[in-house]
């Protein structure tokens, strides 16, 4: 705070000011009057003060005291709020000082204590981690076994199927299929039927007199409505040279009941049924083109002016057809098969941990399995029947 006295004030207005104790003046007591500030107009009352003040008052105050005297007032009063003012920024320094100390050490005890915690939840989540790898890879390890098995059953499986085929073939070898018959003309008997018609068209070609038919009737299922295409018929000769000697003389003539042609054909088993299905659009275009082929079982035997060619199944007749120039539309496609299945890729080392006793359970369930499964496909395949 800054004090500025104009001191032609104080002469013109003839008042006079007796500065205290905060003011170092000569002739006071503690360099200043004693009694503090007093004013006065006109003549001074000298009883208040002392001897020097009085000769102070006296003697008319020169405007260099004056300013002498404020000058010293105000360095002695700047000197004492300069040392207030340090004391009071170094109380507040060390208040600061102390404070942040304070909220370092709480800032560091808690940083200290959430380390703490999150080492601890790093540790069990390293735990579990360590355990779901674990858990991960036996199933892994498990999965990979399991799928190995699986695609040796799905061969074996094949296997069985393949051997299954054949042997409803064998179970079929006596039997004859004849399509093109009407629904009821066999009348009450289709053997007596089957039996004449055979005889009527194929005796004298054959030379048989006694056919030795064990049984014959239409094929398994729902009767055709009216004007559909007519069941096929299955004939069971007792021996194998009797069908193969009615069967090569019906391909050899054309035979017909009631004005409609009836062809001649093997009793195949339905998966070789199915194959020889896929080359009907083959057999179409080869017939319009007339060249001669055979269809043994699944293959196919086609005599071009090149040679003679054997396809083992129709996508690749078709295929090299095709290449010869020949149009063929696409045969009907069978059921897509399964993808095989690929196993899982170990991509690190077993752990040393891990039980083996688990997965040889499995093994020996697996195995239990396959054997069983072999065991019942044995015996559950038909005798030889009719179908």
């Amino acid at each position: 705070m800054d004090i500025v006295v104009d001191p032609r004030n104080l002469l013109s207005s003839g008042e006079f000011f007796y500065i205290s104790e905060s003011f170092d003046m000569p002739g006071g007591e503690e360099g200043g009057p004693s009694k503090g500030l007093r004013s006065k107009k006109g003549n001074v009352d000298v009883e208040d003060v002392g001897y020097e003040d009085a000769a102070m008052l006296s003697e008319p105050p020169s405007l260099a005291s004056i300013r002498e005297a404020i000058n010293d007032t105000m360095a002695k009063s700047m000197s004492e709020w300069d040392i207030k003012l340090s004391q009071q920024l170094r109380q507040l320094q060390s208040n600061f000082s102390e404070d942040v100390k304070r909220q370092l050490g709480e800032i560091r005890i808690e940083f200290r204590q959430m380390v703490e915690e999150t080492a601890g939840k790093v540790e069990a989540t390293s735990r579990r981690l360590d355990e779901a790898e674990g858990r991960i890879e036996e199933v892994e390890s498990f999965g990979i076994e399991v799928k190995e098995y699986i695609a040796a059953l799905k061969k074996t499986q094949q296997e069985l199927k393949s051997k299954v085929t054949e042997l409803k073939g064998h179970s079929r070898r006596n039997n004859i299929r004849i399509y093109g018959i009407k629904e009821g003309t066999e009348g009450t008997s289709m053997v007596t039927f089957v039996e004449t018609l055979l005889k009527a068209e194929l005796s004298d070609s054959t030379g048989l007199t006694d056919l030795g038919i064990e049984r014959a009737h239409r094929a398994l299922g729902p009767r055709p409505a009216e004007g559909a295409p007519p069941r096929s018929t299955l004939v069971k000769f007792l021996k194998y040279s009797t069908k193969e000697k009615i069967i090569s003389a019906a391909w050899k003539k054309k035979i017909s009941v009631d004005g409609q042609r009836v062809f001649f054909d093997h009793d195949y088993a339905t998966a070789v049924m199915e194959k020889r299905r896929e080359y009907l659009p083959i057999k179409k275009l080869l017939k319009q083109n007339g060249i001669r082929f055979h269809t043994p079982m699944t293959r196919m035997r086609v005599f071009l002016d090149s040679g003679t060619v054997t396809y083992q199944s129709a996508e690749q007749a078709a295929e090299d057809l095709r290449a010869k120039g020949f149009l063929i539309s696409p045969s009907p496609k069978r059921n897509a098969p399964e993808r095989p299945s690929l196993p899982w890729e170990r991509v690190k080392e077993k752990r040393s941990g891990i039980q083996s006793d688990y997965r040889q359970r499995v093994k020996d369930r697996l195995q239990e399995f396959h054997h069983h499964s072999v065991e019942t496909a044995a015996e559950e395949t038909p005798p030889s029947t009719l179908t």
